[in-house]
């Protein structure tokens, strides 16, 4: 094996607040922040690989890898999580009974949606996303890029391909669902996908903020007129609940 240098030269931040490094706040901040997260961590990977001379199961490869994995989930499941938030206060699910799903269960919130009669912008996409989540091999891009974060918990999840698709042999990510794929170049896709998904998601958290829950009376629930989302989802409307 030919000797691998043991280090390069990387910068890592100390300041300023990741509020001042990203827009917004809040949900919006951390979600965002996330991305950042996965950013630097694909950045590592890119530089790493160069000074290696190719992605192999190097210590720093191997640290990239995880981090840029760890951070696109958790970006998703933050924004996620926000739209599930938002979407119980807008259908007047009691406080207490909030927040009470899984991080990574956020796609219920679709479900919670159309039983309050609640239009997201996001729905579509999301179940694009999720589609097969659960399955060996799932169609969605999220559902794979979770799975493989799932494998990378157990194991090493770069294996060697003698040739994929007429390609120079090497090391590659095995997507479950997708099948082999250069490391960079998967993850820098996911990246692109994974910072859109969670831009449309917090969209939909800002049009939920608009929307005034069903009120409880100290006598019980009082009959409400529908409340429409804003134009975002101009034609939904809340519910009405007896």
């Amino acid at each position: 094996m030919a000797k691998i240098q043991k280090s390069v030269r990387l910068k890592w931040p100390v300041g300023p607040h990741y509020l001042r490094w990203v827009d917004g706040k809040g949900a919006h901040a951390w979600a965002r922040f996330k991305v950042k997260s996965a950013d630097w961590y694909l950045g590592a990977l890119q530089i790493t690989a160069r000074v290696a001379g190719d992605v192999d199961r190097y210590a720093g490869v191997e640290l990239a890898i995880d981090g840029t994995l760890s951070s696109l989930c958790a970006a998703a499941d933050a924004a996620g999580c926000a739209v599930l938030d938002a979407v119980e206060r807008a259908a007047g699910v009691p406080e207490d009974e909030r927040g009470q799903l899984a991080v990574d269960d956020w796609g219920a919130a679709l479900e919670i949606a159309r039983a309050a009669g609640i239009s997201l912008a996001c729905e579509r996409a999301v179940a694009a996303a999720l589609e097969g989540s659960g399955a060996r091999a799932p169609e969605g891009w999220l559902a794979q890029l979770r799975l493989l974060r799932d494998r990378a918990v157990r194991h090493n999840v770069l294996v060697r391909r003698f040739s994929v698709g007429g390609e120079p042999p090497g090391r590659f990510v095995d997507v479950p669902g997708l099948g082999a794929r250069r490391p960079i170049e998967y993850l820098k896709s996911a990246r692109t996908k994974v910072a859109e998904l969670v831009e449309l998601l917090l969209s939909d958290v800002d049009a939920l903020a608009h929307v005034v829950p069903p009120e409880t009376g100290h006598d019980g629930p009082r009959r409400l007129g529908p409340r429409p989302l804003p134009d975002l989802a101009a034609r939904a409307q809340v519910l009405r609940r007896y």
